[in-house]
């Protein structure tokens, strides 16, 4: 057992090297290493550890931190550290990375006997994954790991972060974290990748000169911190790209923050949503947003939604997102004004269906394009039945006229203006 004064010397050496690495940190107990919820209630006035995974502990609540047995540091993007658990509790991890490349980087040996291998967190966001080998687990977004001056924790020699920087992912970690996220459903980014879209996107709003559209495509504008940014902003989440919050998909209710936004592996900002209808989905930002019109969460894909729109539907919602975002200039359009008082729903769908031209004619000028009541429904903001009689109504007035089908077993109607 330590000295009093020799214990408080090393919980202040602890806390001095943590903020100099810049690391986010809570106090933990003897007994099984949790959070020390008693320390963290008299620093912070709640027992919440999570609270450090978005900030890092000021100086009054580092001082009260020295009072603990040890220290956890908070893994993930706010530390800027991904760790490989590798545990021999329960069996040997070690045996799990026979042959796998590991570079020189801060190593830490556990209290077990396993070891801690830090490394620098990635471009792409990385979760806390359990058993991603066997008796192997990553300590990431959402985690921690106790550190070194607890006691039974000791850096290895010549492995401390001082003495060796913090080295990049190995190659076949990446991709094993890859792998696994994506039979969670979370590279669903990758399905289509939003290149079913418009070969051309001119007409550039002063908004958007500082983005580059050499190869102008969707997934490009979509990668795009600006958009993402955009995006939060227009939907009222006061929020960083990466920081959780409630939930905005419809029917879903949040007791606490259980979303994000983030940058998939491909570039893409990618919607999470941590308990969806189907598990945790993955939502493209055009699929949110038409999910908002649908009131309900559609999606490509039909294992991460409730219901399933066709890929060039998602195509559409992510142009007029860019419109409405104000990115890109609508194609102008030229209409008949409505000249009869008519109701506030034919209003709204003859509105509607020239906002689609105008998104669609940005890559397919004069083409016709379906308009049907479900879709209508959605775009415009009126009821199926509702969205039904308008275009009735404006057919039989030639504001719009039908103009051949589409193709397939299951062929729509082609609209243009009349």
């Amino acid at each position: 057992m330590l000295p009093k004064e020799a214990k408080f010397n090393t919980q202040a050496s602890s806390i001095l090297r943590f903020k100099e690495r810049n690391w986010s940190f809570i106090p933990i107990t003897p007994i099984d290493k949790s959070p020390d919820y008693r320390i963290l209630k008299q620093a912070t006035g709640q027992t919440k550890w999570a609270q450090f995974q978005h900030r890092k502990p000021n100086n009054t609540e580092s001082v009260q931190f020295l009072k603990a047995y040890g220290f956890a540091v908070i893994t993930g993007k706010i530390s800027n550290i991904v760790v490989l658990d590798v545990d021999v509790k329960k069996g040997d991890g070690f045996k799990s990375l026979k042959g796998k490349e590991l570079p020189p980087t801060p190593t830490a040996r556990t209290q077990s006997g396993g070891a801690h291998y830090y490394f620098k967190y990635p471009k792409f966001q990385v979760k806390s994954h359990t058993n991603l080998l066997p008796n192997v687990d990553i300590k990431a977004d959402g985690g921690y790991v106790v550190t070194p001056l607890t006691p039974g924790y000791e850096w290895y020699e010549y492995l401390s972060p001082e003495e060796v920087p913090l080295a990049d992912l190995p190659k076949w970690l990446e991709e094993l974290l890859y792998e696994e996220d994506y039979k969670k459903g979370e590279a669903s980014n990758e399905y289509y990748s939003l290149l079913t879209t418009p070969c051309n996107i001119p007409r550039l709003s002063n908004k958007a000169k500082t983005i580059s559209i050499n190869k102008p495509n969707l997934q490009e504008w979509y990668s795009k911190k600006e958009v993402a940014d955009s995006f939060m902003k227009m939907l009222r989440i006061d929020k960083e790209i990466g920081q959780a919050f409630k939930c905005i998909l419809p029917g879903h209710k949040d007791n606490k923050p259980s979303s994000s936004i983030y940058q998939g592996r491909n570039g893409v900002y990618i919607y999470r949503d941590f308990h969806g209808a189907k598990g945790e989905q993955i939502l493209l930002l055009p699929e949110v947003y038409a999910s908002l019109h649908y009131k309900r969460v559609v999606s490509a894909s039909d294992k991460l939604a409730e219901k399933e729109i066709g890929k060039p539907e998602v195509a559409t919602w992510g142009i007029r997102l860019l419109v409405d975002m104000g990115f890109i200039k609508p194609h102008k359009v030229d209409y008949k004004p409505l000249k009869e008082k008519v109701p506030p729903t034919i209003k709204k769908t003859y509105e509607g269906f020239i906002r689609l031209l105008e998104c669609k004619y940005i890559y397919s000028p004069n083409e016709p394009t379906p308009f049907s009541w479900r879709f209508a429904s959605a775009w415009c903001q009126v009821s199926e039945r509702k969205a039904g009689e308008a275009i009735k109504w404006l057919l039989s007035k030639g504001y719009i006229k039908e103009q051949g089908k589409t193709s397939g077993k299951r062929p729509m109607s082609l609209f243009m203006l009349g």
